[in-house]
């Protein structure tokens, strides 16, 4: 890390909190969100290009929605929710929780 110019490490207690802090770090007040499971690389990886080429990243869930991506999306508010892989990689009870906070 030393040998890269003006390096910033990112990172969370595991690959979701990871996930909320790359996207608080690139955040330009993205207005569109992605969403991918944790669990398997291929949605995420694919899908990060486009996020990135929107100003924001790949935030990732599980089984569940963990609290802390809860309390993410609560502050941001973003109008779009893009979720990849559709149902086979993302739970319709987590994409319902998912569409839940913003009501």
């Amino acid at each position: 890390m030393a040998q890269l110019p003006e390096a910033t490490r990112l990172a969370g207690d595991d690959r979701y909190q990871t996930s909320i802090a790359v996207s608080n770090h690139f955040d330009e007040g993205a207005d569109h969100q992605y969403i991918a499971t944790g669990e398997k690389f291929a949605d995420a990886l694919t899908g990060a290009a486009l996020a990135a080429k929107n100003g924001t990243g790949v935030l990732l869930v599980g089984t569940s929605v963990h609290e802390e991506l809860q309390d993410f999306l609560t502050e941001k508010q973003p109008n779009l929710l893009t979720i990849f892989g559709g149902t086979v990689a993302v739970s319709e009870d987590v994409e319902g929780k998912l569409h839940s906070l913003f009501k």
